[in-house]
């Protein structure tokens, strides 16, 4: 009978080496460790949700050699699953592999610089490295992801519209509008063929990571230390994440930001609106001026409502209350007790 090992054989060939190579190692690495050891000679026809679930547990709770993140461990599974599923494919099972529920985790990086942490940051950036830092700067100013900056080549750049054209092996490729500082520093590393690349190493080929020099630098400025939180610490892909949040705290609209940043998912770009200003102050503010342009014809200044006391002297009479009333002239009443009953004057 067909085992999980002769489904992995079938993905290996018919899939997995469609990927990159990195992808290919990455896969090998968790059947190796992980999968094999554990399901690789069961028969596909005898596994059971239960065995499934147990083996999602023990990985759960691996403690040796070392814990395995939630992250991890989803990758894991995933992987399993679409062994599985390609068995099912090409029919190496007549039924559908069981069902099992795959973790849940937030792995997202909310982080972003503070207008302090970025002056330092890149101050030690343009000490160290020219380079390095021309490529966080032009991260910083587009929002691009790094796979999308490593891949880009003069022939996807139009300089007299300010776009681009990116790509990335995750989401594959979009249209980019760039601001100035940007074009200034694509035609600063501007490569003599239409095929080559913007930013490439001293040995000339194309980067595949983000270079050493800039966890230097943010080692330098301490902006990780006293973190263990891997969320929270400052990485090249921070750079993103401060584009978008500096451009929603100055009040940009999130499906521009969405835009700006390609994400399919507008769910993505909504972890930004929390450090969007109040728009919901910011609307009804308006509604004071509007009545005033609909009832006066001009916009009539709101001040701040004067202080009375309860039996304070004014106007021939005691204050009755010290309630103070906005009227929709835009000017205050209070109530006045005199000789001939309660009267309602303005008082500014």
């Amino acid at each position: 009978m067909p085992t999980v090992l002769d489904a992995w054989n079938i993905y290996q060939e018919l899939v997995l080496k469609k990927a990159s190579l990195k992808s290919q190692t990455t896969e090998k690495g968790r059947w190796t460790h992980y999968i094999q050891p554990e399901l690789g000679c069961k028969e596909l026809s005898s596994l059971t949700p239960l065995e499934l679930a147990l083996f999602r547990s023990k990985l759960e709770n691996m403690q040796e050699p070392a814990q395995l993140s939630q992250q991890t461990v989803y990758h894991i599974l995933s992987l399993l699953r679409r062994v599985l599923k390609t068995a099912w494919e090409y029919d190496l099972c007549t039924t559908k592999f069981p069902i099992f529920r795959m973790p849940k985790f937030d792995n997202r990086r909310e982080r972003f610089l503070t207008k302090e942490e970025a002056r330092n940051l890149f101050f030690e950036l343009k000490v160290r490295s020219s380079l390095w830092y021309s490529i966080s700067m032009f991260a910083l100013q587009t929002g691009l992801r790094a796979g999308e900056i490593f891949n880009l080549k003069k022939m996807d750049v139009s300089f007299s519209t300010h776009h681009l054209t990116a790509f990335d092996a995750k989401t594959g490729t979009r249209h980019v509008r760039i601001n100035n500082k940007a074009i200034a520093i694509l035609k600063e590393y501007m490569p003599n063929n239409a095929g080559d690349y913007f930013f490439v190493n001293s040995k000339g080929y194309k980067f595949n990571q983000p270079s050493s020099i800039f966890k230097k630098c943010v080692n330098i400025c301490k902006l990780n230390d006293g973190i263990t939180d891997r969320r929270q610490m400052i990485v090249f892909h921070s750079l993103r994440h401060t584009f978008a949040s500096w451009l929603v705290q100055n009040g940009e609209s999130i499906s521009v930001i969405k835009e700006l940043l390609g994400h399919k998912n507008s769910k993505t770009t909504e972890r930004y609106s929390h450090l969007a200003p109040d728009q919901t102050l910011i609307a009804v503010e308006k509604v004071n001026k509007l009545v005033s342009e609909a009832l006066y014809g001009s916009l009539v200044p709101v001040n701040e409502p004067p202080k009375v006391i309860k039996g304070q002297k004014l106007f021939n009479g005691e204050v009755c209350s010290e309630d103070v009333i906005l009227g929709a002239d835009g000017r205050y009443y209070i109530g006045i007790l005199t000789e001939k009953g309660i009267r309602i004057l303005s008082v500014g």
